[in-house]
């Protein structure tokens, strides 16, 4: 009689809710990877149509302009993007809508610096170093910067509610009109990096556009919040995020730059064609973290630091069988997929696909335990592991890529994204173990938020 007593308790009471629990956020879940698939399944294909139809030149000019962007977004995403992912759902959870507001404002100061620096940059390729290929791509770009931001501030206000379904229907705006046009510019002959990039900025404009309709922002904030104090908080947050930031935007990008010569553009167009099979793993991962780094940022405010252990577990698991899965397949048609998705530009690249494959496995490995750091405001040794990694990057990878080309700059790939997911991990149970040192020693009052 015991025994079917509890197992009805477990049935009727327990049971249902953690079902109901699982469905919630195997929902949330599944929205934030569709959501995140149509960006990224369309931001892959134009990247394979590119690399279909422009000269390798062309198209290794596409590459090192959108990594010149990338490292400059670094700064948005690390003064805006990842301090909104923690304190939107902890500290301004109540007043979402004036938070949104005042981020509007640092948004614009920032993509006018932004467009400033870009534009400069093009000024300065096409008529110091006469590149009018990569100028004008640079020139695209800096147009598309602003609009692209945008963007991203509205997508991720939805995630910051746990709400993705909201932030879908800007990303399949977005997908649909980037296709669309696409293949409008191929048909009438205008395809290039200026117009793929202008093309870029038109599209996300209006779906940004159309999500801030729906987020309704309130842009004059209560008593207790102004631009002041959330740019500080921000920035108190922000700084050992954006210092790692650029420290993790170096093992995947810095050979651009050396392949940023005239002569060079064809490796540049190689690693491109190469990197653009990381993008669908890599993508998934960014959009179940944007979904999982709010909740961990709950539940290291509710239930302390230790709390986000078993969340870091269950994402790195998922994260990495995900990947190996994905690269499983891919190694094993290599050949026909180059083939498919490039023509007969790069199947001869096909012998390096599986170290592609280790190294995007170990990448997206490192966002769980990253998570966790970032959840228990430890950002500093995010950076901390990611600079060994740069270390690495800069000290072997450079001269790998000078000696072998493409094949050393993928070697130095694995070797630092291996050394950055063992160190991140390290680092992780560390600061959980000094929380909990730190909370039988000191008053919850007086505890440090952030590091110092």
């Amino acid at each position: 009689m015991k025994l079917t007593a509890v197992a009805a308790f477990v049935q009727n009471v327990r049971f249902p809710a953690f079902w109901a629990r699982i469905k919630t956020w195997v929902g949330k879940a599944s929205l934030a990877v569709l959501d995140q698939g149509v960006m990224t399944g369309s931001n892959f294909i134009v990247g394979v149509l590119l690399a279909r139809w422009l000269a390798p030149a062309q198209y290794g000019a596409y590459a090192i302009a959108y990594a010149l962007f990338l490292l400059l977004s670094l700064i948005f995403q690390a003064l805006i993007l990842e301090p909104m992912s923690v304190f939107g759902p902890s500290t301004y959870r109540e007043r979402l809508r004036e938070y949104f507001g005042i981020l509007l404002r640092v948004y614009i100061g920032l993509s006018l610096l932004l467009l400033l620096v870009l534009g400069v940059s093009s000024w300065v390729e096409g008529r110091l170093m006469h590149a009018n290929a990569l100028s004008s791509a640079i020139a695209g770009i800096a147009v598309a910067t602003p609009c692209i931001l945008l963007l991203w501030l509205t997508r991720n206000a939805f995630y910051v509610k746990l709400s993705p379904k909201g932030s879908m229907v800007g990303g399949c705006l977005y997908g649909v009109l980037l296709l669309l046009g696409i293949l409008v510019l191929q048909r009438r002959g205008q395809i290039s990096p200026l117009t793929v990039f202008l093309l870029m900025a038109a599209t996300a404009l209006v779906a940004a556009l159309v999500q801030f309709i729906r987020l309704k922002p309130v842009y004059r904030a209560g008593p207790g919040m102004t631009l002041r104090s959330v740019c500080v908080q921000h920035w108190s947050y922000g700084r050992w995020i954006l210092a790692s930031s650029f420290v993790v935007w170096i093992p995947s990008n810095i050979y651009y730059v050396l392949f940023s010569g005239h002569s060079m553009m064809l490796p540049a167009a190689e690693l491109r064609a190469l990197l653009n099979l990381t993008l669908p793993v890599g993508q998934t991962a960014t959009a179940l973290s944007l979904l999982a780094q709010p909740y961990a940022a709950q539940r290291e405010s509710s239930h302390g630091s230790a709390s986000v252990i078993s969340l870091v577990r269950k994402v790195t698991v998922l994260f990495a069988a995900g990947a190996a899965v994905y690269w499983v397949i891919l190694v094993l048609f290599s050949t026909q997929a180059l083939h498919a998705l490039y023509a007969d530009k790069y199947t001869g690249l096909s012998p390096l696909v599986p170290w592609v494959g280790l190294s995007s496995i170990l990448a997206v490995a490192a966002h769980g335990p990253g998570i966790g750091l970032r959840a228990v405001r430890s950002t500093s040794s995010v950076f901390a592991a990611f600079c060994v990694s740069s270390g690495i990057t800069v000290c072997v990878g450079i001269p790998a890529t000078l000696i072998f080309g493409v094949p050393g700059a993928v070697a130095t790939l694995v070797l630092a994204n291996g050394v950055a997911v063992v160190l991140v991990f390290r680092f992780f149970y560390r600061r959980v173990e000094q929380s909990r040192i730190e909370l039988n020693a000191c008053p919850a009052s007086i505890m440090p938020l952030v590091d110092q």
